[in-house]
């Protein structure tokens, strides 16, 4: 009885082989354009891992920092300019080369760190600024496109890669594949905000606004003093109760005010004791404006109304830096 030979790969779930693929090994036409194109893919993905191990060495000759370990150093930078640099094997007769080139996973550990490098720049304080912001926009969009090119060339491939035993070159590709999904994970693309009626203003231009314009109401203010007299306020006089309405309102928008700084900043005790001391100094000045009014010359209710209100925008503009570093955080 002659013995049946058992067919290959068999083991792991494979089924044997029952495509059109060329029987005497070769790799067909339409397996090597995608060759090509996952090639490219990684190549360019090389360029912006590059420009991240370049860029880190930069800031680290800058900060002179002790740090130790240093995630980076010249050998790496070296090793992916040589890469980058490298021309592609992509002709007909360079297969064995571009499946070699495929196979390659000896840099996979700098993809890693650049992978862990832009996790940790993208909480930093230092990237928080509009051009680093837009430069990671950039290189997450092609790092993903590099991504979905590699991914989709796989899965037309795999198969043949398969049958035709080339199995080093598919597990490098899923490698490499692996790592552009994990920098997708590590730095996101934040959405696009949306174009309002109102400019996109960045938080230092907003505190400096803030000051101007506060430093701007004291001018009026000092004029009022100069101007001002001795006389006393009364209950008969309209301005009393204006000024009491103008209390009530403030009140309000600073109790409103410290309610949301507590309900956004509840791990930041700083935020949260600056905008209870602002509220409190606004709600002392507001209370004493009143009394002030009837019984010491009404200039210095005004004076104390004055410092309630800058207390209230002090309490304002804590909350929209907030707001801000809940959005950074987020994005």
């Amino acid at each position: 009885m002659v013995k049946r030979k058992l067919s290959p790969n068999l083991s792991q779930g494979w089924a044997a082989f029952t495509g059109s693929f060329p029987r005497n090994g070769s790799i067909s036409g339409n397996c090597h354009a995608n060759l090509i194109s996952i090639a490219e893919a990684i190549h360019a993905a090389n360029v912006q891992y590059k420009d991240i191990v370049s860029q880190y060495l930069r800031w680290r000759r800058r900060a002179s920092s002790s740090q130790t370990p240093e995630r980076f150093d010249q050998h790496d930078l070296d090793v992916m300019t040589d890469i980058t640099k490298a021309r592609l094997p992509l002709t007909r007769p360079d297969i064995p080369r571009l499946l070699e080139n495929l196979s390659e996973t000896s840099y996979i550990g700098i993809w890693e760190r650049a992978n862990e490098n832009m996790a940790y720049l993208r909480g930093h304080w230092t990237h928080q600024r509009q051009k680093h912001q837009d430069k990671g926009t950039a290189r997450a969009i092609e790092i993903r496109r590099c991504r979905v090119v590699v991914e989709d060339g796989l899965n037309l491939v795999k198969k043949e890669l398969r049958a035709l035993g080339h199995n080093d070159a598919r597990d490098g590709i899923l490698a490499k594949l692996s790592m552009l999904q994990k920098y997708e994970e590590a730095y996101p693309i934040a959405p696009q905000a949306q174009r309002g009626f109102l400019p996109n203003l960045q938080m230092p231009v907003l505190v400096f606004l803030s000051i101007l314009f506060t430093s701007l109401g004291f001018i009026p203010a000092a004029v009022a003093i100069s101007k001002s007299t001795n006389e006393v306020g009364s209950l008969e006089d309209s301005d009393f109760y204006m000024l009491i309405q103008s209390v009530i309102i403030q009140f309000l928008g600073l109790i409103t005010a410290v309610y949301t700084v507590h309900q956004r900043s509840a791990e930041n005790r700083v935020a949260w004791y600056l905008a209870i001391s602002l509220a409190a100094w606004g709600i002392i000045c507001g209370v004493a404006s009143i009394p002030l009014y009837l019984y010491w010359p009404t200039i210095w209710s005004g004076v104390a109304s004055c410092c309630a209100s800058v207390a209230q925008a002090g309490v304002t503009l804590e909350l929209a830096m907030i707001t801000e570093h809940a959005k950074l955080k987020q994005s």
